[in-house]
């Protein structure tokens, strides 16, 4: 019997994660990507008159160096691609998805929509100890993203689409055998319930501490409240240990490649973004801008594993 459409994406998800993967990796060596990827305090999109002010340097460099049509077109590409930034607050949009897709995709699979092409009579289910926690997680986000944040921001169109497809996959990579055991470990559980409320707690705290204008200056420090006192973004790390613990908290032999893709890509995405953040809080708080004693924490600090990275 030939593999459904849901089975060839079941098997595609974990290569697709160590693609993405990869794919943000790359944006350390290449400015071009890095600047796609970036997003917040750390990146702000161009102005209208910096557009136009590259706009008309490079118009000047195209008369007078008078480059060959590859590079026209190259360079053609790169400013359309400059100017494809959209708000941050678009980040509900994410989470909205999400939320509506856990439903979709959990609902079905409990009406065993899902059949495996090795025996018809079984069908591929989300555990309702993942599926539960995971729709809270993202209803809990969208909730955050309307009236926790303060959007001052941008991001670029590519980050969006990239949000968007990754939330489109979340719920295939916990789509299992039916057969297969999947009783949570309440240890685990316990823990990833703590890790949710941990990170709203520093969502929380971020947005009390950001100022109606987003200019370095009028930005707050978060030191030592909670888990800010070990590292610069306890938001990512909470984010990390919450997906952690809910995978962990499945049966050993329940867990799959899909599921050490996602906390793969996870890992190495979030901690990419702390380091951009510990990065921009470091050259803003300084021994020029701050008092000593906070610029030696701020440099003492580690980005999102505390004592380590």
């Amino acid at each position: 019997m030939t593999m459904g459409f849901h089975e060839i994406v079941i098997l595609s998800v974990a290569p697709i994660y160590v693609m993405m993967t990869t794919m943000v990796c790359l944006t350390q060596v290449s400015p071009f990507l890095a600047k796609l990827s970036l997003h917040g305090k750390v990146l702000h999109a161009p102005s209208p008159q910096q557009q136009q002010q590259q706009q008309q340097s490079t118009t000047r460099t195209r008369q007078t160096d008078k480059p060959n049509q590859s590079t026209s077109t190259v360079s053609r590409l790169h400013r359309i691609i400059d100017r494809l930034w959209i708000p941050k607050s678009y980040f509900r949009y994410f989470y909205l998805l999400a939320t509506a897709n856990w439903i979709l995709i959990y609902g079905l699979a409990q009406r065993r929509c899902f059949p495996m092409s090795s025996d018809p009579t079984k069908h591929y289910h989300i555990p309702t100890t993942i599926a539960i926690p995971m729709f809270a997680h993202c209803l809990r986000r969208t909730y955050e993203c309307y009236y926790i944040h303060r959007w001052r921001s941008n991001m670029h169109i590519a980050s969006f689409l990239l949000g968007i497809f990754y939330y489109t996959l979340l719920p295939w990579a916990f789509l299992q055998d039916d057969s297969i055991d999947a009783t949570a470990n309440v240890i685990s559980m316990s823990l990833h319930i703590y890790f949710q409320y941990e990170q709203y707690r520093h969502h929380e705290l971020l947005s009390q501490l950001r100022q109606q204008n987003h200019n370095a200056a009028q930005y707050h420090l978060p030191m030592r409240q909670r888990f800010f006192r070990y590292v610069s973004c306890p938001h990512y790390l909470m984010e990390v240990l919450l997906y952690a613990s809910l995978i962990f908290a499945l049966p050993f032999d329940s867990i799959n490649r899909r599921h050490c893709g996602l906390l793969l890509w996870v890992c190495v995405s979030l901690s990419i973004n702390a380091l951009h953040s510990q990065t921009w809080y470091r050259q803003t708080f300084n021994s020029k801008t701050v008092d000593g004693d906070t610029a030696e924490f701020v440099s003492q600090r580690k980005a999102i594993i505390p004592w380590i990275l």
